[in-house]
């Protein structure tokens, strides 16, 4: 009888430390390697660290050549890995199409986001043959890539008083380009912007009283009516650049400051400097 009672109470002792037991006497190399999944990553490449402060984690794999690092609090850099996946895709289609271009020849631009991190990305972007532009737009959302588009023509021109990604995207291909003449302002349209400036800034501490002079902006708004100027302020150190446009029938104007000179703008050598005064 007490043989069996010892029997019992040796094994309920047993019982709660029979798993520490059990590995204990397993060998490492029969327990089964659990593979860690990876982004966009080659499988014969290193595995993505998720370990230690962001300059110590290793980068992020996805394609055999090419790596994308961490951003700054050590998440993923959407943005940057969205300009690595598009291009190869982009050039896919692009041949479809015919056309044969270069990957580093592609730009593209982030467009619109909340100020907050996301897991997504947003691109638009062009790339020119032989004087054509060709539109590119593409989207990543965590781990799949969405809406990769090339179209012949910019799905949403610059329109005045209005910034978007294509917009960004035609002024940059415009200016790689220079594919305009080289015209200025006539007198009349130079006295009307001469005269929104004034109204528009004679209030502003900050420029009234600069001198400044004007020229045409050479963007194509796609409205008779509507004049694009450009122009620069006198003995400024920075900034001293603006841009902008105005509508002769709706008087829907807009300026704004740049820092720098766009190769867009054509202001004469001769050209007036004007004042607040």
């Amino acid at each position: 009888m007490k043989t069996k009672l010892l029997i019992i109470i040796g094994i309920a002792i047993l019982i709660p430390f029979a798993g520490i037991g059990v590995l204990s006497v397993i060998s490492p190399e029969s327990i089964p390697v659990q593979k860690e999944p990876r982004l966009f990553g080659d499988p014969t490449h290193p595995k993505i660290s998720y370990e230690g402060e962001p300059s110590s984690r290793t980068l992020l794999p996805y394609t055999e050549n090419y790596n994308v690092p961490f951003d700054y609090e050590g998440r993923i850099d959407y943005d940057l890995l969205v300009k690595k996946l598009l291009p190869p895709l982009f050039q896919e289609k692009l041949k479809n199409m015919g056309v044969d271009v270069e990957i580093p020849h592609m730009v593209l631009l982030r467009g619109f986001q909340i100020a907050m991190y996301q897991e997504s990305s947003y691109q638009c972007g062009y790339v020119i043959d032989d004087k054509q532009v060709y539109w590119l737009e593409g989207r990543l959302d965590k781990s799949k890539i969405y809406d990769v588009e090339v179209f012949t023509e910019n799905p949403m021109p610059c329109k005045p008083n209005q910034g978007s990604c294509w917009c960004t995207a035609q002024t940059l291909a415009a200016e790689q380009l220079l594919d305009f003449e080289k015209t200025s302002l006539t007198p009349i349209e130079e006295t009307i912007v001469v005269n929104y400036i004034h109204d528009y800034l004679k209030d502003n501490t900050n420029l009234n009283f600069y001198k400044y002079q004007v020229g045409k902006y050479h963007m194509d708004y796609g409205d008779d009516d509507v004049i694009s100027f450009c122009g620069m302020f006198g003995e400024k150190n920075h900034n001293e650049f603006f841009s902008g446009s105005v509508n002769k029938v709706t008087n829907e104007n807009d300026f704004g400051m740049d820092r720098r000179l766009s190769p867009l703008c054509i202001i004469p050598e001769d050209a007036k400097w004007n004042s607040f005064d």
